[in-house]
């Protein structure tokens, strides 16, 4: 008994540490782990879709693994999600994203693997790989970006990967509408659409830089955009 109740202190000194070395409290997400309240890496939650489910607002840490969630993922009004984490770190300058692979694969069956809604303003998604999303016919904004759709303001994206997803009508990877973002420090590869192979904006203010577009597609009879299509705002593309 006294061991246990030793074990149990020293646990919870643990969490308590890394809580307090950061700026603010943080939810912590490890699919490795097996679940717990996103309080600390030994107790992170398992999936993307329980940390979220947690309210907005949020600071996410994701650890390396692969992460499918089942349905799009919808992060509330001033959630940051930060990839790239070993899953031992206090810091957010100490991951290291491109050691530590943070993949959230759509599966092919996601029509959007990241769901930005109007009450989705100023999201961040920073360090993660986001790939196979597959927005296919259907209703409303089915058939458009098949990895992250923005319709929220404020959108920052940053040292992500985006590849191999599609959309059957506009955004292979990303279609911002009507909304302002900054696409930084990004890699596009493998994406495809008639309209945007990569990405698409419609009627939207995008800052593009340090990005690296590769291997991207339009495709279809009337493909306009193999990289990156635009309609009535033009988007500033630096040092890519």
């Amino acid at each position: 008994m006294m061991i246990k109740t030793l074990q149990l202190r020293m646990f919870f000194a643990m969490c308590w540490l890394a809580a307090g070395t950061t700026a603010q409290a943080v939810v912590h997400v490890d699919a490795a782990r097996p679940g717990g309240d996103g309080s600390c890496w030994a107790q992170a939650y398992r999936t993307l879709e329980a940390a979220l489910a947690a309210g907005s607002g949020q600071e996410i840490w994701v650890a390396r693994g692969v992460y499918t969630p089942t349905a799009g993922l919808k992060p509330g009004a001033g959630t940051a999600i930060y990839g790239g984490f070993a899953g031992n770190e206090t810091l957010r300058s100490q991951r290291d994203p491109a050691a530590n692979a943070t993949v959230v694969d759509g599966w092919l069956t996601l029509r959007h693997v990241f769901d930005l809604q109007p009450v989705s303003a100023n999201v961040r998604l920073d360090g993660l790989q986001i790939t196979r999303g597959r927005a296919v016919p259907g209703a409303g904004y089915d058939p458009y970006a098949g990895a992250v759709l923005a319709l929220a303001a404020g959108l920052v994206l940053e040292n992500c990967t985006f590849s191999n997803n599609t959309a059957t009508t506009m955004g292979g990877a990303l279609l911002i509408q009507y909304v302002d973002s900054q696409i930084l420090n990004c890699t596009f590869a493998g994406n495809s659409s008639p309209l945007g192979g990569a990405v698409a904006i419609n009627d939207g203010d995008a800052l593009v830089s340090g990005c690296v577009f590769r291997d991207n597609r339009a495709v279809g009879g009337a493909a306009r955009g193999g990289a990156i299509w635009t309609q009535k705002k033009s988007p500033r593309i630096a040092g890519c």
